[in-house]
């Protein structure tokens, strides 16, 4: 089924006019559920609760607009580069113009928002290798789902409906991979678990990279496909245990969307990146299926940064409990 198939042979696929229906029914879901949600949560679970009556904080406009802006201006450029080329001038001028914004975003939450959306001056240094660890890995993970699906359409001549039902395997490891996470965080540190959610995006992604092309899907590639949800499902909530911990106590329910923030964002400027590696691979002469490698070997490149990253965290976490306990000790 997931094999090589002949150009010949009839192929059940989508036309290039029905594909941004895949996109438009995710939006008819979307303003379905939002409409839903109006009328069925209640009106005082809306509300802010604050004790003694006292006025909720002032939502922050400034950081919104500066931290929005910047991302949309740092991932546009990131990702209309692989189409345009570096040299076109708006890319590098948007990245600037991106990174500006960013930083003007960090200055705001430092020192001006009275309620900032992310509480900079309380975060804790730790905070920081967490987000970057769970950053380096869903940024390869992008890559990965990505051109695993170019590899299945272009290269191995897949259906379209034969490449997505290449990801049913997930169907059946992503929720007992999800379902294992607690009992696995009973067991070991949190750090470890983070650890070992890196090593499984390297590892996949690795599978997928050095795939023959020739190679039925239930080599290599099943096997990848089989592994990969354990990265996703034990990253994101170790991400958002580690942050809740590092946090403040008044803004601990923050960690979960900020997790979030910067998974979907990794995804997409994990792409941008690969889709200019992919890009400079055909410039210097390489074929379609060396480019999607390259891409490949970026992801195990970003992943690799991830496991290095969650050593480094995992250390840094036993030299602090074992300084408490030394002190707990005195």
């Amino acid at each position: 089924m997931y094999g090589r198939r002949t150009p010949s042979r009839t192929r059940l696929s989508l036309t290039p006019a029905d594909w941004p229906w895949a996109f438009w029914a995710l939006t008819c879901v979307a303003l379905t559920v939002c409409v839903a949600a109006y009328f069925a949560i209640p009106a005082a679970l809306s509300q802010p609760v604050r004790p003694g009556g006292a006025r909720p904080p002032p939502f922050d406009f400034l950081g919104a607009l500066t931290g929005v802006s910047g991302l949309l201006l740092v991932n546009f450029a990131l990702n209309q580069a692989p189409l345009v080329g570096w040299g076109t001038p708006y890319v590098y001028f948007t990245l600037a113009m991106g990174a500006l914004q960013l930083a003007h975003f960090v200055l705001i939450e430092a020192r001006v928002a009275a309620a900032p959306l992310v509480p900079v001056r309380g975060l804790h240094p730790q905070a920081g290798f967490a987000l970057a660890v769970i950053a380096a890995g869903w940024a390869s993970h992008g890559v990965w789902s990505y051109y695993l699906f170019l590899f299945a359409l272009r290269v191995r001549g897949a259906t379209a409906v034969g490449a997505a039902a290449q990801m049913l395997p997930v169907a059946v490891t992503g929720p007992a991979f999800a379902l294992s996470t607690g009992f696995l965080l009973r067991k070991v540190h949190v750090s470890v678990v983070l650890m070992i959610a890196m090593v499984v995006f390297l590892g996949g992604t690795a599978l997928l990279a050095f795939a023959p092309a020739s190679q039925p899907y239930w080599g290599l590639t099943f096997v990848s496909v089989l592994v990969m949800p354990a990265a996703m499902n034990l990253s994101f909530p170790a991400g958002t245990i580690i942050l809740s911990n590092l946090m403040p106590k008044s803004e601990q329910g923050k960690a979960a969307s900020l997790v979030s923030t910067v998974v979907n964002y990794s995804i997409a400027t994990g792409l941008g990146l690969a889709g200019s590696i992919e890009r400079y691979a055909k410039d210097v002469g390489k074929s379609e299926v060396e480019g999607y490698r390259w891409a490949w070997y970026l992801g195990m490149g970003l992943s690799g940064i991830g496991v290095l990253l969650s050593v480094y965290f995992f250390v840094l976490s036993r030299l602090e409990k074992r300084k408490r306990e030394e002190r707990e000790k005195v």
